[in-house]
């Protein structure tokens, strides 16, 4: 049970590492050790950089990862954006939470097994010490949920919204002028740090080690304080040794919050605050990630690194490969673009109607529904309409549910993505309407997909702080236009992925419809995105359509 389970299972918070008398046998050390001896080691790209920080950080001293002499990174159009966001420092209120929990179960554990509560001076003494320590947590607790409402209160003044509209997002700065910002940020740091004062006086032995600052900061006499270090250590020294590693965590947390409250002089720096139904998150994250890339993978000399991945080109470039390289700091390097197995002109078609509503358009929604509606009933397999906005999903989610007859609409928000794959794969001619986390990393080879619409060209909204930051970092060092150099290469590798998700196999075909009116206006930007896309025949013929699956109107068995 879950609460079985809460007492015979450490976390990272509580963790006492060489310290607990279980260390050798610890099936995670075991784990690490293995993986330090191997010669092939499989990981994501987050752990990886992670463990490239601690190693660096510890000038050698800590390692997760063993020394590499051939790195290789699969899927390294998304190397960016996983390398900001592992070299970013983030405080959560929702971790803080975690570790208040487990301040309160080693408290648990302490009361009901004699922990406290012994009797006499010394026992009313402990018991002293451990209320003002639960005390302390609900302090916490109630500081971090003040916070939490100013800042959404001040963002929903200042008309801040998320990018995908699930949270707010803000830069910090402007949100701590505020008066209620500031006043329930100092609380917060205020008592963070009195919490883990306290851990730090109830875990170290009474003998000295602790300074005056720490016990006086805890504001516990030196009696009470004694007494509960005493009981720690007749049998607990486990909780001690929780208290002792807890200490620790909220020790940075503090220190990284005094950090980002006082502001950052850096303009490579974006600090910005999250707000969601009932938790907030400050994170700082570096806009130009080539720096810290630098620093944490590229200063390993002695390593090859190779990147690869089917999206990484833009044909907009005597170099396809500078975004990629200038994005993460990349230079005299040896590249190439290896030809696909696929034969797309005869695989798949890509099908442009004519006479689109602007992208703007109020009545869009309900002319692509009808649209799509008319070209899924030529279609023999299942089709992904893939949205570049959850307003524009839902809207034609409806719609879509309204028109078709003889196939089940799904919308991403049903089920988990693994079991909406597996509805989608069992009905066989299922509509599945979705946003940004079906572009990629989803595979249904063989006759089950057999479209993808998108419903236009997914150029990033900057809606982030860090986006924005980003795209005004480029046009100050540079002085021009982000447009060009970040914009499209990112619509481009965001769209391969979008229509990748169609040819999986040799044996796939299907067609690709593109909803976006702006492709008529054949503007240089679009040339380029159009023939940055995999080789297939464009047409904006319906004909075309028709005869594509007259030609396959018995589907053949697809071999994965």
């Amino acid at each position: 049970s879950s609460m079985l389970l809460n007492f015979v299972r450490s976390s990272k918070y509580t963790c006492v590492g060489q310290k607990c008398p279980h260390a050798q046998d610890c099936f995670v050390n075991r784990a690490r050790a293995r993986a330090l001896e191997a010669d092939i080691t499989v990981v994501n790209h987050a752990l990886y950089f992670i463990g490239r920080k601690l190693d660096v950080d510890s000038n050698h001293e800590a390692k997760i990862l063993p020394d590499a002499d051939v790195v290789v990174f699969d899927e390294a159009h998304s190397v960016e954006q996983t390398a900001r966001g592992a070299f970013s420092d983030r405080f959560s209120s929702r971790e803080a939470d975690e570790m208040l929990k487990e301040i309160r179960r080693a408290l648990l554990q302490l009361r009901k097994k004699g922990g406290a509560s012994s009797g006499g001076k010394a026992g009313n003494d402990t018991d002293r010490a451990f209320d003002e320590l639960e005390n302390a947590v609900s302090r916490v607790r109630t500081s971090q949920i003040e916070f939490r409402n100013a800042l959404q209160e001040t963002m929903t003044a200042a008309g801040e919204k998320g990018p995908y509209g699930s949270q707010s997002q803000a830069n910090l700065a402007p949100l701590m002028k505020s008066g209620r910002c500031a006043d329930a940020g100092k609380a917060l740091l205020a008592d963070v740090r009195k919490l883990r004062a306290l851990l730090l006086v109830l875990a170290a032995p009474d003998d000295g080690s602790v300074g005056e600052t720490a016990k006086a900061y805890a504001d516990l006499s030196a009696e009470i304080s004694r007494a509960a270090v005493l009981r720690l250590e007749d049998g607990f020294s486990k909780v001690r040794g929780v208290f002792e590693s807890l200490s620790a965590s909220f020790a940075e947390a503090a220190s990284l919050l005094e950090t980002l409250f006082n502001g950052i002089e850096n303009d490579n720096v974006c600090v910005f605050a999250e707000c969601f139904a009932s938790s907030f998150a400050i994170t700082s994250a570096p806009v130009d990630v080539s720096e810290s890339f630098r620093k944490y993978v590229l200063s390993d000399t002695d390593a090859v690194r190779a990147y690869t991945s089917a999206t990484m080109a833009v044909a907009d470039s005597a170099d396809p490969f500078s975004h990629f390289k200038r994005s993460i700091g990349l230079s005299d390097t040896a590249q190439d673009i290896v030809p696909s197995p696929f034969n797309y002109e005869e695989q798949g078609l890509i099908y442009v109607p004519c006479n689109l509503p602007d992208v703007k358009s109020s009545d869009r929604i309900g002319v692509l529904s009808r649209l799509m509606a008319g070209i899924i009933g030529e279609v023999p397999g299942g089709v992904f309409v893939l949205c570049t906005s959850r307003s524009a999903m839902t809207g034609l989610y409806r719609g879509l549910s309204s028109l078709l007859r003889g196939r089940r609409v799904m919308i991403q928000d049903e089920e988990s993505r693994s079991s909406l794959v597996e509805t989608f794969i069992r009905e066989k001619n299922a509509v599945l309407v979705a946003t940004k986390s079906f572009w990629e990393g989803v595979d249904v080879p063989g006759d089950t997909l057999s479209a993808v619409f998108i419903d236009k060209f997914p150029f990033p909204a900057f809606n982030s702080p860090v986006e924005k930051a980003v795209s005004e970092r480029y046009e100050k060092m540079r002085k021009g236009s982000s447009f060009r150099a970040i914009s499209l290469p990112e619509c481009i590798i965001a769209l391969r992925q979008g229509v990748g998700r169609l040819i999986r196999t040799v044996n796939d075909s299907g067609i690709i419809v593109l909803f976006d009116p702006r492709i008529e206006e054949g503007k240089s930007y679009i040339r380029t995105i159009m023939e940055s896309l995999p080789p297939c025949r464009v047409t904006n013929d319906y004909g075309d359509v028709r005869k594509f699956w007259s030609e396959r109107r018995t589907p053949r068995l697809k071999q994965e």
